[in-house]
């Protein structure tokens, strides 16, 4: 049994969160809502209401609420958003602590999906991921939330989404993956040698963070943009890479620590 530590999300991230999905869903499926919302699209009508408040939807000639080109430019940004958190945080996913082994440093050893997957099935590996954001100042709600855009869990195959968007129950679900999670206190360990007698959680997650970007970099040698990113956000403990390139422009914080927004 995991510690109990309990996430929350505001009524204010719940709007961004709402908003931020109904964006890429109306780019992503080049969608319009009629303005008069029929059946269950009602009840997105305080997200749309919303979204036009900060211009990111208007209503055009034909009584539809469309994307703006500020609206087009926030689903871009979030979609290269959730796709930079989950390629820094995926390999989190599958961690063997007794070992100090990570899934993905076998990845590349498999020739098909099914093989990957039972490969992943085994119950020595934990997901870190959660603890790992948190302990490095991100959002782990933010990070189950990216999960449910990618695997298409918001919308693919429900029509009933537009009710649960409101009711509460995605949120719901979101928080209990978040509070079932491994907590820092439940990887501490005693250890005779180490001053107090115990290695504590965060310096685990310390070690584990270390670890996990040094295989992303290995695992992508050629990608200058994480390299580059990485030896800003976390670079490798004494040693000094001066052939790596600067971040990117406002990439100088790492990017789990720069709360989303739709302002």
């Amino acid at each position: 049994m995991y510690s109990v530590i309990h996430f929350s999300i505001s009524p204010e991230e719940i709007k961004t969160f709402a908003g931020t999905f109904l964006l890429t869903l109306m780019q992503k499926e080049n969608r319009s809502y009629d303005v008069l919302l029929p059946n269950d699209e009602a009840y997105l009508q305080s997200s749309l209401t919303w979204l036009q408040v900060k211009e990111l939807v208007e209503i055009n000639d034909k009584h539809h609420y469309v994307l703006t080109e500020k609206g087009k430019a926030k689903a871009t940004a979030f979609a290269a958003r959730y796709r930079t958190l989950l390629t820094y945080f995926d390999l989190f996913s599958a961690v063997d602590l007794a070992e100090g082994e990570f899934a993905f440093a076998e990845f590349g050893n498999f020739n098909s999906t099914a093989a990957w997957e039972r490969f992943l099935d085994d119950e020595r590996w934990e997901d870190l991921r959660i603890p790992i954001i948190e302990h490095l100042g991100g959002s782990a709600v933010e990070m189950v939330y990216c999960q449910f855009v990618q695997e298409d869990r918001l919308a693919g195959g429900n029509t009933y989404w537009p009710l649960e968007m409101n009711s509460g129950n995605l949120w719901d679900e979101i928080l209990e993956i978040c509070n079932s999670a491994i907590k820092p206190i439940d990887l501490a360990y005693p250890d005779d040698h180490h001053e107090g007698g115990t290695i504590s959680g965060e310096e685990v997650l310390d070690d584990i963070a270390e670890q996990g970007f040094m295989l992303l970099r290995e695992l992508h040698p050629s990608d200058v943009e994480i390299h580059s990113n990485l030896q800003a956000w976390y670079p490798l403990k004494d040693r000094h890479n001066y052939d790596i390139p600067v971040p990117l422009p406002g990439w100088d914080k790492p990017i789990w620590q720069q709360p989303w927004n739709l302002d």
